[in-house]
């Protein structure tokens, strides 16, 4: 988690959502201050005056990228049942674990508008994010190129609620 205390913001940082490259625009330009580990969520309740950031990201593009990065050497179907059950990447089942903390979410897909938007909003300037920790293995392939039926079955069943509330259907 990233605070910057002058401005009332706080960023809870997802893994494989780009929260490196924003991680390095808030502390490396802005100077915010890390609390906690990189992903950590908040130790207590939200002042009503801070905005409290975190991103979200289509859950079945989600997996092929935390597929591509981690472990190729099982089939994504295998790696989804796998990484499902492993607390530390989906605690209390949940994909997006800092939504009910942030009061404001950015979109991947989106996510340098509506950064340089948030930026703006909390008096700071608009920053270009560099994209610090792609995964090679992927190329210019689109997540639906990785799925057959039973696998994005399987996402739906996981995290169909999550992907239905933020508009991933």
């Amino acid at each position: 988690m990233y605070i910057l205390p002058d401005h009332g913001l706080i960023y809870l940082a997802h893994p494989r959502m780009a929260s490196v490259a924003t991680k390095g625009v808030l502390v490396d330009k802005f100077g915010a201050q890390m609390v906690g580990d990189h992903h950590s969520g908040l130790a207590e309740p939200l002042q009503a005056s801070w905005m409290a950031a975190t991103t979200v990201r289509n859950p079945w593009d989600l997996m092929v990228s935390w597929w591509k990065k981690r472990d190729r050497d099982i089939s994504l179907y295998d790696f989804i049942k796998e990484w499902y059950t492993n607390t530390h990447f989906c605690p209390d089942g949940k994909l997006f674990y800092h939504i009910r903390e942030a009061n404001f979410i950015l979109r991947y897909e989106e996510l340098q508008h509506q950064f340089d938007w948030l930026m703006t909003w909390v008096g700071l300037s608009p920053s270009k994010l560099d994209l610090r920790n792609v995964s090679p293995y992927r190329g210019d392939k689109l997540w639906q190129s990785f799925y057959d039926t039973r696998t994005y079955n399987l996402v739906r069943n996981l995290f169909g609620n999550e992907a239905e509330q933020y508009g991933y259907n």
